[in-house]
């Protein structure tokens, strides 16, 4: 066996497979309606993002997912909502992660400006997606 063999076949033994597993570390959960300018502006003072000091993280449970279609290569546009708020949503490499229909689930994502011809309006960019 080779070293990379043994190596994994040792850790496993002692250490747990939730161990092996991404996490991905959620600084708060909001309701869809308190995102707006005044609170994209302010992430905006926290910048620059990098090696310790990541963007904040957000997530959103029991939304909706709609309008789902590909873009470009292996990309979901989509349109996600709660009662009283949608956002347009972008989730990059998320192909396949999402039945082309509107089922409801829950979300973590990082509100963003996007400025498209002109016009500059407020996108949840999703780093993962639950749905339930």
């Amino acid at each position: 066996a080779s070293f990379a063999e043994m190596f994994v076949e040792k850790i496993g033994a002692f250490a747990k497979q939730e161990a092996f597993q991404p996490t991905l570390n959620i600084d708060a959960e909001i309701p869809l309606n308190t995102i707006n300018a005044l609170l994209l502006n302010e992430l905006e003072l926290l910048r620059p993002f990098g090696v310790g000091n990541s963007e904040p993280l957000f997530a959103a449970k029991e939304v909706s997912f709609k309008n789902i279609r590909v873009v470009g290569k292996d990309h979901l546009k989509m349109e996600v909502g709660d009662t009283h708020k949608t956002f347009p949503a972008i989730g990059f490499r998320m192909k396949g992660r999402l039945p082309l229909q509107g089922p409801a689930g829950a979300i973590a994502f990082t509100p963003q400006w996007n400025e498209y011809q002109g016009q500059k309006t407020i996108q949840l960019k999703i780093k993962d997606l639950k749905v339930s």
